[in-house]
């Protein structure tokens, strides 16, 4: 689930308007790993929102404890395999003290929506 939340529901953002995400999280054999919640500010508006620069935080919540999220992000124009890269800033209970890097890469849009691939980078 992604929802835009900007003035009268436009798609052309003004600095402050945000984008809320939620999606669930599965491991390599499709089993479910968690969830990932996220919330990207809008820094620079636009009269599209592709042109938008939004700051983006979020958790990836896992059964041995959260990954702490943030990047900055520009929305793809409806394109396969765009991606986002960013950093792993932190994490709880497993994951305490985590630093590393992450990367959420699109597949192609279906009837269902945009399957993403979520990879997490720790660092040892």
């Amino acid at each position: 689930m992604t929802r835009p939340i900007t003035r009268r529901g436009s798609l052309s953002p003004s600095a402050g308007d945000h984008l809320l995400a939620a999606h669930r999280l599965v491991d390599a054999a499709k089993r479910r790993a968690g969830r990932l919640e996220q919330v990207c500010t809008a820094v620079y508006g636009s009269r599209s929102i592709y042109r938008a620069v939004f700051l983006c935080t979020g958790v990836a919540h896992l059964a041995d404890g959260d990954l702490f999220l943030g990047a900055r992000f520009r929305p793809p124009r409806p394109e396969p395999a765009s991606t986002v890269r960013g950093a792993l800033t932190g994490g709880t209970a497993a994951y305490a003290g985590a630093r590393g890097t992450f990367t959420s890469t699109a597949g192609a849009p279906s009837r269902r929506g945009v399957p993403y691939t979520h990879t997490f980078h720790i660092l040892p």
